[in-house]
């Protein structure tokens, strides 16, 4: 009896933990981040893609290597959709700068700039 009481407990246990894991574990935003040089030659271009086949809403979070400056945009991006971000958006990218993402549902992006 005692056996059959904890085998219950363990499914009970396990069940929980996959219920909260599938509504607490959030998965990563569907998107490839790259960069490159801007035309010109002044600092980057960082370009996103949303590699889904679904619309995003998402903020960007742009901010200096030492984070003294920083600037937010919110866009969309439509399935298999491209923005780029640079000068022209107020943002000359630099090595070492960092890039945040968010959006509803995904975990949280944070990529560096590599000079």
């Amino acid at each position: 009896m005692k056996a059959l009481k904890l085998f219950l407990l363990l499914i009970l246990v396990y069940a929980f933990l996959a219920l909260a894991a599938h509504f607490f574990v959030k998965p990563p935003i569907p998107v490839l981040v790259s960069y490159g040089t801007a035309i010109g030659g002044i600092g980057y271009v960082v370009e996103i893609d949303n590699t889904s086949n679904k619309d995003l809403r998402l903020r960007a979070i742009f901010s200096t290597r030492n984070k003294n400056q920083t600037m937010e945009k919110d866009f969309e991006l439509a399935p298999f959709g491209t923005r780029q971000f640079g000068k022209p958006d107020g943002w000359i990218f630099a090595g070492y700068e960092t890039v945040t993402l968010m959006a509803d549902g995904y975990k949280t992006y944070t990529g560096t700039i590599i000079d």
